[in-house]
Formats: C-alpha cells, sequence, structure tokens
C-alpha cells in the first residue's frame, strides 16, 4: 500500500480539478491506496495537517506520497500531473511492517474513540519509524464560506470537464477524504516503535480522542 496526502483547501481554484485525479486514483488502485486530505485556511482545517502542509506542500494542490521525496524532485509537494506515475511508483515499493487497528470503541454519546494501531513488521529496519495515526471522514458537506468550494473558469467553461457548467462557489461540494484529528500529532507517536525491530515483531500503541 501506498499513502497519498493532498493539501487542499475550499478557497483553491484549481483543487476541484485536482480532485478528479484523486478520484482516479482511488478508483485505479482500491484498497491499495490510503488517501487523506489536509484541508488550509477553511473550516474542516486541524493544526497538525497545517504542519504536515507547511511542510511539505509545493503550493496548492500539492500532492505527497509516503511522505518521501521522489528521485529527480524538488519537493515532497507533487503537482497533479505527476500523481499517478508517483502512486505506480510508490506501490513497487516494498513496505517494511503490515498495520491493522484493532480495539476500535466508539462511545457516539461522548464522541470517545478508543483504538489501537499494530504495526507487525516483515522486514529488517532500524532508525527513527513511529506510528502514526489519522482520523478522517469519508466525505464531508457543510454551510457557508468554509465549505463552499472556489473554481476556476478555466474548468467550469471547459464542457469536456467533469465540472464544466459549474458555478462559483459550489455549494454542498462533497469535500472527501478530510483528515479531521490526528491524535499522534503530525510527526507520529514518539517512542511508539524501538530503534530497531525484525521480522515477525509486532509493536502496537493505543489512541484515544474525543
Amino acid at each position: 500500500n501506498t499513502l497519498m496526502e493532498e493539501a487542499t483547501g475550499a478557497w483553491c481554484q484549481h483543487c476541484p480539478d485536482a480532485h478528479t485525479y484523486v478520484d482516479n486514483l482511488r478508483a485505479t488502485h482500491t484498497n491499495r491506496i490510503i488517501i487523506a486530505i489536509h484541508h488550509n485556511r477553511d473550516q474542516m482545517t486541524n493544526t497538525e495537517s497545517d504542519k504536515l502542509n507547511t511542510a511539505f506542500a509545493a503550493g496548492y494542490p500539492s500532492g505527497y506520497f509516503d511522505r518521501t521525496k521522489q528521485s529527480g524532485q524538488v519537493n515532497v509537494g507533487l503537482s497533479r500531473g505527476l500523481w499517478n506515475q508517483t502512486a505506480n511508483n510508490s506501490l513497487s515499493v516494498n513496505t517494511p511492517a503490515k498495520i491493522n487497528i484493532t480495539n476500535v470503541v466508539f462511545n457516539n454519546a461522548t464522541r470517545k474513540l478508543d483504538f489501537t494501531i499494530e504495526a507487525e513488521f516483515v522486514d529488517y529496519y532500524g532508525g527513527n519509524l513511529r506510528i502514526g495515526a489519522m482520523i478522517k471522514e469519508d466525505e464531508i458537506r457543510g454551510a457557508g464560506t468554509g465549505y463552499d468550494q472556489i473554481i476556476s473558469s478555466v474548468y467550469t467553461g471547459n464542457s469536456a470537464h467533469p465540472y464544466g457548467g459549474k458555478k462559483t462557489p459550489m455549494v454542498g461540494y462533497p469535500h472527501k477524504d478530510v483528515v479531521i484529528a490526528i491524535p499522534s500529532g503530525a510527526w507520529g507517536s514518539d517512542g511508539s516503535v524501538p530503534t530497531t525491530v525484525a521480522p515477525a515483531q509486532k509493536v502496537t500503541f493505543d489512541y484515544s480522542c474525543t
């Protein structure tokens, strides 16, 4: 699997076009690509997502794969024209661990969520590796300027584009895969993984958030 994160915002006029690229990745690599979208300067923003966008985004929209600088690129964040090939490249790289989410308990009254992340290593690894956790909504629709999606006339004026003929802003726009909280912090939980691990070794870390 690979993790694809996108920097976006309801104010970003080119981001709806980028979301069509994300939709294509989702459809092409079903169950193999994990999509997490970090919003900036709108009602779906959170502090930890802001940290990631500040570190990695090379403008908006911007996408980063496994938070890794790709060969021949200056920045970790990439323009959407590079996303498909980068996804293919990332999916061809072996990863050192299998990830499972267990012991999930959600209290609907208090909104408290408890869960455990388990990393089962399939290869030797050494270094400052950390377990991270993000909470995301499959889809968010909201009312007002913090949710209404701005879009460029480049796309609304093109009848062949998926958003051809739409008006700006797009009220009730479905924002997908929105990261709403990062309980581990942007850079993962310090000390959650030993400095050296071996195949068949399992590491777990518990999280609780509201």
